[in-house]
């Protein structure tokens, strides 16, 4: 029988994996052309799931560096990273997007991407994962921790992540079927929206904790008409970089990795 205690569980999971999804959406169909990518997706997939894993055993010690902000400073190390990688997506997608829309239109050619592309895309892979796992794994044990069965626990997880694979799914199979006269280009400026708003929150953790100045705390409030909480401003949020009241640095910093 379904137990109130494992709603919390899936929704915490269905966010997650969404957040995880949405990410890798954009990227895999943008490089959809790219032949032989799957063990680069799956090697990084793993990878991030190893990591988040190996993360939430050290999180004490991690959270105690930097004075105590130690995983701020990772989380923003960690967005800055895979804003970085998903840019260079976006510049090898502007170089080779000629090739890419070929292989599609003529199934029969081979076209591969060089070993820099197959590497990035499993680095941008395994941060997502590894962000948004090491959190899972953290809320995880803290349901544990509160006494929530294990049956509870793994019926809510599998609902969550199956929910959140199905939305991916769909967003996914939307993307190609809506976009597939303008492909390129729009998936081209959808990284590099993704890109802007990865760099945008990264600044903002280090905004958080003094790392750096804010110019400005917030520059408009917008929480009112689209809170970041609901389910379509974390959609925006992961997509775009949507924030309700973003700092004046955030700002700079979307403005500066989207310009680039």
């Amino acid at each position: 029988m379904f137990n109130p205690e494992m709603y919390p569980v899936a929704v915490v999971i269905l966010r997650e994996t969404v957040e995880v999804a949405l990410i890798l959406t954009v990227v895999l169909a943008a490089t959809r052309g790219i032949t032989g990518r799957a063990p680069y997706i799956w090697g990084g997939l793993l990878a991030g799931v190893v990591g988040s894993g190996i993360l939430a055993l050290f999180m004490d010690r991690i959270t105690n560096m930097a004075d105590g902000f130690g995983q701020e400073v990772l989380n923003a190390i960690i967005l800055l990273l895979a804003a970085v990688m998903i840019g260079w997506t976006v510049v090898w997608m502007k170089v080779h997007g000629r090739e890419l829309s070929q292989r599609i239109k003529e199934l029969g050619s081979n076209l591969r991407a060089g070993d820099t592309s197959f590497v990035t895309l499993s680095i941008i892979i395994a941060l997502a994962m590894f962000r948004e796992g090491s959190e899972v794994v953290l809320l995880s044990h803290s349901y544990f921790a509160q006494g929530i069965l294990l049956s509870d626990y793994l019926m809510g997880a599998f609902l969550g992540f199956g929910g959140g694979v199905i939305i991916g799914l769909l967003f996914y199979l939307g993307m190609i079927t809506v976009f597939a006269k303008h492909f390129f280009s729009i998936t081209s400026w959808m990284l590099a929206l993704l890109a802007a708003g990865l760099a945008g929150k990264g600044v903002h953790y280090l905004v958080t904790i003094d790392y750096l100045p804010a110019w400005g705390y917030e520059v408009w409030d917008t929480s009112w008409l689209l809170s970041e909480e609901s389910w379509l401003g974390e959609f925006l949020s992961v997509l775009v970089g949507y924030s309700a009241q973003p700092s004046g640095m955030q700002l700079f910093a979307y403005a500066v990795t989207l310009g680039l």
